[in-house]
């Protein structure tokens, strides 16, 4: 068996050459990596952007841009090992890791015998993939349009509601958000 190695990038657009047909496979799981294709940047030196590799096959990604968390995809343990080495090396702390489970439950525990911290599941959250649109027989009535001052009162609440739903902890002012 191939030993594992992680590849890094500083440049969006080259990681998505490398990493694109690894991360459609799991086109919704992996939307967030993907989703840097539209915002193709070079990024800055505190940035960590990699995959990890086995001969000439990606079979894992990570991407953290700091002071957020680290993003995995879904990735088998010899990955995850590889992975945690070369972090380990970069950081002395992740505030959290997000990704499919268990990858996130098994690379959260390695992590904190390592570091010798304490791994906690902060939050759960679940992945919806609409597969198919219905749209409604008679559309509704009104068109689109952009918001406008007098919208202040409609939209705000609706940026609060979010925030608290979506437990984002956003501390901004909804007011100002909007």
């Amino acid at each position: 068996q191939r030993q594992m190695q992680v590849h890094h990038y500083r440049d969006t657009a080259l990681f998505l050459d490398r990493a694109t047909s690894f991360l459609s496979r799991a086109e919704a799981e992996n939307g967030m990596f993907l989703s840097m294709g539209g915002r193709a940047a070079v990024l800055g030196d505190q940035c960590y952007l990699a995959t990890v590799e086995r001969g000439e096959e990606v079979v894992a990604c990570a991407v953290r841009t700091p002071p957020f968390g680290l993003v995995i995809t879904r990735a088998e343990p010899s990955a995850l090992d590889a992975l945690l080495e070369d972090l380990a090396g970069k950081h002395a702390a992740l505030p959290s890791v997000l990704g499919p489970e268990p990858t996130v439950s098994v690379f959260a525990q390695h992590w904190s015998e390592r570091m010798g911290t304490r791994a906690r599941p902060f939050m759960q959250m679940r992945m919806f993939e609409a597969r198919h649109i219905q749209f409604p027989e008679v559309p509704p009535s009104g068109r689109l349009r952009l918001a406008l001052e007098s919208d202040l009162p409609t939209v705000t609440p609706w940026v609060a509601a979010f925030h608290e739903e979506a437990r984002t902890g956003d501390p901004l002012d909804p007011v100002r958000v909007t």
